[in-house]
């Protein structure tokens, strides 16, 4: 089994103290990506994956 690749170095973020832009722009970019596999999140239950070409795939699991 083969383990998705993240794209960021660990070893940059471990050897700097994030900032709170930093965590904004993380926060920013994962909503985008969540909006984006779900419009419409609220009436969603079930499993569902965003596919990107660039970038990991999301997944996300409703539950109620």
């Amino acid at each position: 089994m083969r383990h998705a690749s993240y794209p960021w170095s660990m070893k940059k973020l471990l050897s700097t103290r994030p900032t709170m832009g930093m965590v904004l722009d993380l926060s920013e970019e994962n909503y985008a990506l969540l909006i984006r596999l779900a419009p419409a999140l609220t009436q969603m239950l079930g499993k569902y994956q965003s596919n990107l070409e660039q970038g990991m795939d999301l997944y996300l699991e409703a539950l109620e």
